[in-house]
């Protein structure tokens, strides 16, 4: 019986790294056949191909390379292999960049031969039922906005997310680029792709990319305590290991590992048709891994604690040299309130609390999306608790006190060094904070909410004022965010 059991809970999903060269044609081809027909012969609980299905996505006329690849994705299918999938850079149009007007319709291609450029699926696993997140390369947030709500739509199901662009990894640290005509960010990198969807959501297990000619594998601690674990991989007619390298992954519930285990469709793994050397500082694994993944956990974790999001209040900004409120909507400004380098910017943040037991509450986290500055690096920030209520239209004079010129607590609740947002004004970076303590105080009633007063961190550099998004800003990505873990 027990024997029974634990064969139950062991199951594998498929990995198909890049396939772009495959589809060019003979020789390299018959080689993506015999992969595809190796991973439908495994018959694992899925499979999941992470972009750059193709060359030359936008053909001018020529959809040979589509025409050879859609067959083997509808293949898998008809043998019972569901697949999720999304585009690579390859696969989008011409000139893809940091404008509405190169993004939009760049999928164009992608969906008329796959569909959706973003899909989310449920697949049955012997024990349970998984979410599959596909998003498109350097997701805009309108994407990220999507997987929020497939997420939210789903808060008891373990999801591995996949996307063309390298998740969670340094070697793509671009962040989020915005399009300040519409306020809105174009293009997410992988950084912040880990920073918006992986962090806020703990039914995030395990995370697979692509793109970099290269085999890699990251093992990366979520704010929930939980192994979050991601493979990354293309090495198509690469000395790396590649020439028909797919990756099966063997998933254990009850013993929490996994197997990140290399295959190779070919019975020569190293041809001699090299590509190059791997990016610096991506290492060669060996063709098996083990790892912590404790999916059974997991599960038994999202029945039962809850995470409530909260992306309502009030915020504001006051100024010392003009003894007023500054009067935007779209950024919280904050600086030295004593003038030195900036006008005196203090800004001030209170969410809306929703009605919790404070004894249920396990933690709670503040997560705010900082403005760039020119040179890449702004300034830190101080974040004290209020003790004196206030108002959007409050002036500095109505919310003076004791700490630099405000009524707050004088041990901040947040310090934050120089933060980083990108390399440049039109840049931004997402960061999440620990206020469990203040949050269950104003739960309990034993405080009042009065919300968090915002200082600059003492810069030597005198980077001058900060910034980050405010609860107005156009994307809701990029919104503050309060983020409570309770027992259901």
């Amino acid at each position: 019986m027990l024997t029974a059991l634990v064969i139950a809970q062991v199951w594998s999903l498929a990995y198909l790294p890049d396939t772009q060269w495959y589809s060019q044609g003979p020789p390299r081809y018959a080689v993506c056949q015999r992969m595809f027909d190796a991973v439908s012969a495994e018959q694992p609980v899925a499979a999941i191909q992470v972009g750059d299905l193709v060359q030359n996505g936008y053909h001018s006329g020529d959809p040979s390379e589509w025409l050879r690849m859609v067959p083997l994705l509808a293949g898998l299918e008809q043998s019972a292999v569901p697949i999720a999938t999304a585009p690579g850079n390859h696969d989008l149009g011409p000139g893809l960049g940091k404008s509405a007007v190169t993004r939009v319709g760049a999928t164009g291609a992608w969906e008329q031969h796959i569909g959706p450029p973003n899909t989310f699926r449920v697949v049955q696993t012997p024990g349970g039922p998984i979410g599959l997140l596909a998003l498109e390369w350097l997701a805009p947030d309108w994407a990220i906005e999507w997987a929020w709500d497939q997420m939210d739509a789903n808060p008891e199901l373990p999801v591995v997310v996949s996307s063309h662009s390298i998740i969670g990894s340094a070697h793509q640290s671009r962040l989020s680029n915005v399009d300040t005509n519409r306020g809105t960010a174009l293009e997410n990198g992988g950084a912040a792709i880990w920073q918006k969807l992986v962090e806020p959501y703990p039914q995030v297990w395990a995370i697979l990319s692509g793109h970099a000619h290269a085999q890699d594998v990251i093992l990366r601690w979520s704010w929930w305590r939980m192994p979050v674990w991601g493979w990354l991989a293309n090495a198509q007619d690469d000395p790396l290991g590649g020439y028909g390298l797919w990756g099966r992954i063997w998933q254990d519930e009850i013993g929490g590992y996994a197997i990140a285990d290399t295959r190779t469709s070919e019975p020569d793994p190293f041809p001699q048709i090299p590509y190059g050397q791997p990016w610096p500082g991506y290492r060669v694994w060996p063709r098996t891994v083990y790892l912590p993944s404790p999916v059974g956990v997991l599960r038994w974790g999202l029945r039962h604690l809850r995470v409530t999001r909260v992306q309502t209040g009030v915020d504001t900004c006051v100024v010392r040299a003009w003894g007023s409120n500054h009067g935007r909507s779209d950024e919280v400004l904050f600086a030295d309130p004593t003038g030195h380098g900036s006008a005196g910017e203090v800004g001030l943040l209170r969410f809306s609390l929703p009605a919790l037991d404070p004894s249920l509450v396990l933690s709670a986290r503040v997560m705010l999306t900082f403005e760039g500055q020119l040179g890449g690096a702004g300034p830190g920030m101080f974040g004290h608790a209020m003790r004196k209520a206030w108002l959007e239209t409050d002036s500095w004079a109505s919310v003076g006190g004791v700490v630099q010129g405000v009524d707050t607590d004088p041990k901040p609740v947040i310090a934050d060094g120089p933060i980083r947002g990108g390399d440049g004004p039109e840049n931004s970076s997402t960061r999440i904070y620990d206020v469990t303590e203040l949050v269950r105080a104003w739960i309990a009633g034993t405080r009042p909410n009065y919300g968090i007063a915002c200082f600059r961190w003492p810069d030597p550099d005198d980077r001058g004022a900060g910034g980050f998004r405010s609860l107005d800003w156009w994307a809701r990505t990029e919104r503050p965010m309060l983020m409570i873990t309770s027992w259901r």
